[in-house]
């Protein structure tokens, strides 16, 4: 074992401390397994399975992994006394409820409740071996999933930053709030994709490819909508119908004879309030529901003021009838 672990340094060096010392985790492991093999399992049940142990075993000294041990597992397992079998099984059904949940266990476990507790023991082992392949699939997706973002984030921002050094000619302010509305929404993006975690519905390969592509398509859906928001939110500003101190005041400029091209030009006289466009831009391509409310509050002032107008016209009709009366 002193010898693979030698050997493992020379192939790990690279990779760091780190992953020395999970290899020499799994060296560990199978050292125990192997002392359960020779003591548990009967010369007959070795004798049997020597070569599938030896191809084990030379697998790990070519490249130590817990699949390794896992298979191995399988294998010491199915040659163990019952009275072994029996302590261990709790145990390894406790592995299980921790990797798919306590609802779902129960419900495996009571559908083999009749079977013999070999059988039950090797079952939830090859249900473990399985659910921890998916699950580190599912990790190894994401980690792609995260260095395309990543990668794309870079390119883009390389990009602007080159054309926007580059340009001899300055940018309308309509591109820089979306390019704000853009960084909210590939902040939000990775927040959303930094929490995702394994989920035992999403246990088979298939649907944890659908699910990527689902995701994926609404990260990108995510940073569309935060661009558009960041525009809408600056029309609402440019109109005056939100006001206040956190908000930027736009100037009010003699628009008659101007081309709707030359609104895009129009900026807020003060650098403070510029910097408060960018950040509500920021924000508007950050959070989802900031554009929705906003319009949906703005809806509902409209509303409001047409109720009030048609009640004051009704009282007025109602005056004018009542004067106009003999």
């Amino acid at each position: 074992m002193t010898t693979v672990i030698e050997q493992l340094w020379g192939k790990t060096r690279w990779a760091g401390r780190g992953v020395l010392r999970q290899q020499r985790m799994i060296c560990a492991h199978l050292e125990q397994l192997e002392l359960e093999y020779r003591s548990l399992c009967s010369n007959g049940y070795r004798e049997q399975n020597g070569d599938l142990v030896t191809a084990l075993r030379a697998e790990h000294a070519d490249w130590p992994r817990w699949e390794v041990n896992r298979r191995f597992e399988q294998v010491v397992m199915a040659g163990a006394p019952d009275e072994v079998i029996a302590q261990r099984l709790p145990l390894y059904k406790r592995r299980l409820q921790s990797l798919r949940g306590q609802e779902r266990t129960e419900s495996n476990a009571e559908a083999g409740s009749a079977d013999n507790g070999r059988g039950q023991a090797l079952g939830i082992l090859a249900e473990i071996d399985r659910l921890r392949r998916v699950r580190s699939e599912f990790e190894r997706m994401r980690r792609n999933l995260l260095g395309c973002l990543f990668g794309a984030g870079a390119l883009f921002g390389s990009c602007f930053l080159t054309v926007v050094y580059t340009r001899e000619a300055s940018w309308p302010p309509v591109i820089h709030v979306l390019v704000a509305g853009f960084i909210g929404g590939y902040f939000s993006v990775l927040l959303k994709l930094g929490a995702l975690r394994f989920c035992a519905e999403y246990d088979e390969s298939q649907e944890q490819a659908e699910l990527f592509w689902t995701i994926l398509c609404n990260l990108l859906l995510s940073i569309v909508e935060g661009m558009v928001g960041a525009l809408i939110l600056l029309a609402v500003f440019m109109s005056g119908l939100l006001k206040g101190s956190v908000f930027p005041e736009f100037p009010d400029p003699y628009i008659h004879g101007m081309e709707l091209s030359q609104l895009l030009w129009i900026v807020p006289e003060k650098s403070g309030e510029v910097s408060k466009l960018i950040v509500w831009a920021v924000i508007a391509g950050f959070s989802e529901r900031l554009i929705p409310d906003v319009l949906t509050q703005l809806t509902q002032q409209a509303r409001a003021a047409e109720s009030a107008r048609g009640k004051r016209d009704g009282r007025s009709v109602h005056r004018a009838d009542a004067l106009s009366a003999p």
